[in-house]
């Protein structure tokens, strides 16, 4: 029986473990020793596309186009995908426990490893190894890897993309001659920009309101490429990426989260098999919007039983809204959840815990000395579970300070949305 997949292994961590490689100064240093060369090109070749039936069954969701950051089509700066971590990935973590991407490609380094026999070879080499080797650590550093599953998706190449477009019933958007036909479309239309980007480097990207959002690609060669060219290539990196990770998540049976700024690659969603985790995957929450990676994942840990409960009770209310067959929208069903469920919730806990550190800060101010407890009344207003020395000395009541700390753990026992709550709080 195949082993169930757990989260932050990747073939390239065993190798940055094992040699100490957690920058880019440091990976160009191993490059130039052989054993550390052989080990990356051993443990890159005996990567295999894993087993599906090994990957967890449950709280898994693939990333798909825009949200995968080892997408061919995305910046692989360390930068850009910091910003795009952080933006988009507690999106996901708000309701998922765990997020299946490809990760640095095992395929690509052998082949750029066994082709590798110039200076100039080792130089690219060391640019791509370091970038993926930035990402590895810095999704380390935030406690993301505890929320990534690494495993292979199904390939990429011509026979087998035809093959999942025909399974998820998308052939139209591996056409090329529809291919060809759109991009010459977009060209002729003035939808494709193209400036220069340093010596024989051309920025290219698309920019017609149908793909507003969408990410441009560097093309690397002396004379400017034809916008039309530009075109036919973006398109053909989004839509396969879009196929094929569609098809992935048909295979394992788990939800898709894509972030396609455009509505031709809505294309892949079946809006007749529409699961409850479809919608979870859509709900949009303000208080995570800000709200940094690395504070969502403390706080999920922290908080795990609410987290649980939160979880639970959105689950329930997704399915109630999805009994009723308003709609057959996902994104508008999440809307609903988010409007008559969520919002409400938070809204009530917040006016009653408001209201706890009101009816405190009252008794506490007229027990005491003004002057005495006014340096701990913020404090206790914000955290009430903490007693201010200057309160101790000024012989507070402190059976109302209990009293409030009762009813304040009664309002989190009670309220099940009380997690998002706190996540509303961390973020103000």
């Amino acid at each position: 029986m195949s082993e169930v997949l757990k989260p932050d292994q990747h073939w390239l961590l065993q190798w940055m473990d094992e040699f100490g490689a957690t920058d880019r100064s440091t990976v160009a240093a191993r490059l130039k020793s052989s054993d550390s060369v052989s080990r990356l090109f051993d443990l890159a070749v005996s990567h295999r596309t894993v087993d599906y039936s090994t990957v967890p069954l449950s709280n898994v969701v693939v990333a798909g186009p825009w949200l995968d950051p080892s997408a061919t089509f995305m910046c692989s700066g360390i930068n850009c995908q910091k910003r795009h971590i952080e933006l988009n990935f507690g999106r996901v973590l708000h309701y998922f426990d765990f997020v299946m991407l490809e990760g640095p490609s095992a395929s690509a380094f052998a082949i750029a490893l066994a082709k590798a026999s110039m200076k100039r070879d080792f130089s690219r080499l060391s640019y791509g190894l370091g970038a993926s080797v930035e990402f590895l650590q810095y999704v380390r550093s935030i406690g993301l890897d505890k929320h990534l599953i690494f495993a292979d998706k199904v390939c990429g190449c011509r026979p087998h993309l035809l093959e999942g477009a025909e399974k998820i019933d998308a052939k139209p958007l591996v056409d090329l001659a529809e291919l060809d036909r759109l991009a010459k479309q977009l060209a002729k239309d003035g939808g494709v920009k193209v400036k220069p980007d340093g010596p024989d480097r051309w920025y290219g990207v698309v920019t017609h309101p149908n793909f507003r959002g969408t990410s441009g690609h560097i093309f690397k060669q002396s004379e400017e490429p034809r916008r039309e060219d530009v075109a036919r290539w973006l398109l053909d990196s989004w839509l396969q990426s879009a196929v094929y990770d569609s098809a992935t998540a048909q295979q394992l049976g788990a939800p898709l989260v894509s972030l396609a700024p455009s509505p031709i690659f809505d294309r892949t969603t079946d809006v007749q098999t529409i699961s409850v985790d479809d919608v979870a995957a859509r709900i949009r929450i303000p208080a995570l919007e800000s709200l940094p990676l690395r504070d969502l994942i403390a706080l999920r840990n922290h908080e795990s039983d609410q987290f649980i409960r939160f979880r639970a009770v959105l689950r329930e209310a997704i399915a109630e809204t999805l009994e009723k067959g308003d709609t057959d929208s996902p994104e508008r069903i999440a809307e609903k959840v988010w409007q008559n469920k969520v919002k409400p919730a938070v809204a009530d806990i917040n006016r009653k815990i408001a209201a706890n550190n009101r009816s405190l800060r009252d008794k506490l101010i007229a027990a005491s000395a003004v002057g005495t407890v006014a340096g701990a009344i913020g404090a206790v207003a914000t955290m009430p579970w903490l007693i201010g020395i200057g309160l101790v000395a000024a012989g507070a009541p402190l059976h109302q300070y209990f009293k409030a700390r009762e009813e304040r753990q009664k309002i989190e026992a009670e309220n099940d949305m009380y997690f998002m709550w706190k996540v509303s709080q961390h973020h103000g």
